[in-house]
């Protein structure tokens, strides 16, 4: 009847004597009095304990106990309150995560603290019609866990209602888009170590396109440790292929986490020591390479001289037969004169011989003296070579497990950071 569209089809005479009626019945009642006589009750409070009450008497033996059926509808009304709170604080923070997950904790405690208090005022307004002071903040304080629980033993942290499902979402989602991001640009890194890279330069243009599409695509609670792992990639990249990264045009120490860094020097002075060594052994080894090629060289010489010594001996020896036989038949003397100048001459020729042979030995023992004394010393290089490898080895290592040693305190004290 109130509303106009329905006026219209009703005389006026019979609304203007209906309103006459109802201003006269309100100024005849008064409101009813909530138990016990503090406040007024409403229509719905009044509904529900008029179905109590005749609940109860339908019942044989069961006579109302006004004062127990009052707390119930009370109760009844502040845990509707409750839920109709819960339901408000659970639809804000569903379109909040829809609109903003993954995002950072503290942008999502806020808005816990701004829907909290919105949640708090509803109950508040919704139970302004209830007297039992001590129930509205029971109602309150179920509300209150229903939204957050505190465990205060470990620092007042959240660890229960409903927000803790939100953050347990929000680290949940945040891991998921940090985790597929470090996955997709770890990918961008590996392609790095096919060494087409013509300058270092153009390694660390990539590394740094890298860090900023981390920086901007990362989002909510796991992005500092997430982005620690990304770090710790690139910093096992640089590891890894120091060893032709050393050798790119501009090549500069990169920068990286201090309990990388002393890994990182360490190892490319290793490498360093160990091109000095490999440099040493090739010119060593080059020094005997051409050394054999010497007393072979030499040898060869020695051979041919000793062929054309034969040969000629084997000419004079000929032709001084020719010559005997020729003058057998002249002179005995003459022949005997002439076959001790022969034997004179030949004499002569081997002690000549004998000595240039005693002179080419002893250059030949020199030389082996010199090669046996070039092969102790690439043996003592390689030994030396060897224990400095592994003493710098067992630096390296040492360096590692204190570099875990350091890991795992600053791990502890993260963790008692975030406690």
């Amino acid at each position: 009847m109130e509303k106009e569209e329905y006026q219209r089809r009703i005389e006026k005479n019979f609304l203007d004597d209906v309103g006459l009626f109802r201003k006269k019945v309100f100024s005849m009642i008064t409101p009813k009095k909530a138990w016990p006589h503090t406040g007024n009750v409403t229509g719905w409070q009044l509904a529900q304990l008029l179905e109590t009450c005749v609940a109860a008497l339908n019942k044989p033996g069961l006579l109302p106990d006004m004062q127990s059926t009052w707390k119930q509808i009370m109760m009844a009304q502040l845990q509707e309150s409750v839920n109709k709170a819960v339901d408000v604080y659970t639809n804000e923070l569903i379109h909040f995560a829809k609109t903003h997950f993954p995002c950072k904790e503290s942008q999502l405690m806020d808005k816990h603290f701004e829907v909290q208090q919105r949640c708090l005022l509803f109950y508040q307004l919704n139970s302004d019609s209830v007297t039992d002071a001590v129930l509205v903040d029971e109602y309150r304080a179920k509300l209150m866990e229903n939204i957050a629980v505190y465990d205060d033993t470990i620092g007042n942290v959240i660890n229960g209602g409903l927000v803790y499902q939100f953050l347990q979402d929000n680290i949940e989602q945040s891991s998921k888009l940090c985790t597929a991001l470090v996955t997709e640009l770890s990918a961008e890194i590996d392609k790095l170590s096919n060494q087409k890279s013509s300058s270092f330069e153009e390694v660390k243009t990539v590394i740094e396109d890298v860090k900023q599409k981390y920086s901007k695509g990362a989002k909510g609670p796991k992005d500092k440790e997430k982005g620690d792992e990304l770090m710790k990639k690139i910093g096992d990249f640089y590891f890894v292929n120091l060893k032709w990264l050393r050798k790119l045009e501009g090549f500069v120490s990169p920068e990286m986490a201090k309990e990388e860094e002393s890994r990182f020097f360490a190892h490319r002075n290793a490498l360093e020591e160990m091109d000095k060594l490999q440099l040493e052994r090739e010119r060593l080894d080059q020094m005997k390479i051409e050394t054999e090629e010497q007393k072979k060289c030499l040898e060869r010489n020695l051979e041919r001289e000793r062929l054309q010594r034969q040969k000629d001996l084997e000419d004079i020896d000929r032709k001084n037969k020719e010559q005997l036989a020729n003058i057998q038949s002249a002179n005995k003397e003459t022949l005997d004169k002439l076959e001790n100048q022969y034997q004179c001459r030949v004499d002569d020729m081997q002690k000549e011989y004998a000595q240039k042979i005693e002179t080419q030995n002893k250059f030949i023992n020199r030389l082996q003296d010199t090669i046996d004394k070039l092969e102790l010393g690439l043996i003592e290089q390689k030994k030396s070579n060897q224990k400095l490898s592994e003493e710098h080895r067992a630096k390296a290592d040492k360096l590692e497990k204190d570099l875990k040693k350091q890991q795992k305190e600053v791990n502890q004290q993260k963790k008692e950071g975030r406690r």
